[in-house]
């Protein structure tokens, strides 16, 4: 898994409005006609015009599905289906931060702890700092412990390149170990100082399973998935699933699109499960976890968190630390949100969601009362092909809603 080093590389972008409830799994080529086949036709052209080999795209608004379609191809001749299940990559970060706020309300931890108190290697970590003329002086222990929340907001300054963090990525067999050996690097910056994407959800994956005394896997399957009923979350795909698990394609230096992985290729499982990155999972069973962040914490009369703690999910947490050049965006726990729209863009102030550097990518707008998913399966360096598809996508939704479709 690679870590974006500039969060702006993936910011999320607006999607849109479907007002058609589509229920057919195979993609299509041809256009279809009508006003309310506005977000299929996007989808075509986006496969047609080669910016995806395929893709899914999905709209609920005021809870209700308005559209769920799908085009091209999920590898091979394989047509994409609404059902495919596709790497999750960042978009799995919401889901760890939801799992360690309902530790929060369960009373088993905080915030403010140290990671140290639950991951004693964290007590020996050092700040390296370069003074004025750009040598590195020797590391020495930061000004203060690095915290919980410092890891959610990611201010805690974990290491995201450099020998030390690709061994620890390659070697460590088990979320806890590969916690261990990220304690050991150096930080880049005092923690709470500066935002820095990174690691940090990997850490909280152990801290999540030392704090349940229960596996990643299994705590996520018994406080989010099954009472949402997300019924095809995994970090490995079953094999009995593997061939609903869509192929990886990435594109050719000519500009051509070729599989990278394998339509059902999955890895082997182990115990070291990527909370930062690592679900696989499909659109219709995200959207279910996004439409109980948009009601607060609530989904078919079941309360997974407070509202309060959504609230402090989807507000600014990072100050004036995140990278936004425009300024238009911030960070919560475990999503991006929208700080303000510019003329010529779409979208709400204060929608949050995020992206996964797959391609995968989710919104949640309270004012439209919208939730947004456009999943896609491509490699990073694939060019921006990704993008202009998922802004094609966004585009669509918000004229639809402009023009009262739905």
């Amino acid at each position: 898994m690679t870590f974006p080093s500039n969060p702006t590389q993936w910011l999320w972008i607006p999607v849109t409005v479907f007002l058609f409830l589509s229920t057919a799994d195979a993609s299509t080529t041809a256009p279809v006609a009508g006003p309310s086949a506005t977000l299929q036709n996007i989808l075509n052209q986006q496969v047609e015009e080669k910016h995806v080999a395929g893709a899914v795209g999905m709209l609920l608004r005021d809870g209700k599905v308005i559209f769920l379609g799908a085009a091209g191809v999920a590898g091979d001749k394989t047509p994409m289906r609404t059902d495919m299940i596709m790497r999750l990559a960042s978009i799995g970060k919401t889901i760890t931060a939801a799992a360690v706020l309902m530790l929060v309300e369960d009373g088993k931890l905080r915030l403010d702890d140290p990671v140290s108190k639950y991951i004693p290697a964290f007590a020996g970590a050092r700040v390296r700092a370069p003074d004025k003329s750009g040598r590195t002086l020797p590391a020495n222990l930061p000004k203060r412990p690095v915290t919980v929340r410092d890891l959610l907001t990611h201010q805690a300054g974990l290491a995201h390149e450099g020998a030390e963090h690709d061994a620890a990525w390659e070697n460590a067999k088990t979320t806890l170990e590969f916690s261990n050996m990220l304690a050991m690097v150096p930080l880049n910056f005092e923690p709470g100082s500066a935002y820095e994407y990174g690691p940090a959800y990997e850490v909280l994956a152990a801290i999540v399973e030392i704090v349940s005394n229960e596996r990643l896997d299994s705590f996520l399957a018994r406080r989010i998935f099954e009472p949402l009923g997300m019924t095809d979350m995994y970090f490995f795909v079953p094999a009995e699933k593997r061939l609903r698990l869509s192929a990886v394609y990435k594109r050719t230096s000519t500009g051509e699109l070729e599989i990278d992985r394998a339509l059902g290729q999955e890895e082997r499982p182990s115990r070291f499960l990527a909370g930062g990155g690592g679900l696989r999972g499909t659109i219709s069973d995200y959207s279910k976890f996004a439409q109980m962040l948009l009601n607060d914490g609530q989904f078919n009369g079941r309360r997974l968190l407070s509202a309060q703690s959504v609230h402090a999910m989807t507000m600014n947490q990072v100050a004036d630390h995140y990278p936004s050049p425009s300024h238009s965006y911030s960070w919560g726990y475990g999503v991006q949100l929208r700080t303000q729209v510019k003329s010529d863009s779409f979208g709400s102030v204060g929608t949050f969601g995020w992206n996964g550097g797959l391609g995968t990518i989710y919104w949640v707008d309270p004012k439209e009362r919208l939730v947004g998913l456009f999943f896609t399966q491509m490699t990073v360096g694939s060019g921006d092909s990704i993008y202009e598809a998922q802004d094609a996508f966004e585009a669509a939704i918000y004229t639809s809603i402009g023009k009262g479709q739905n």
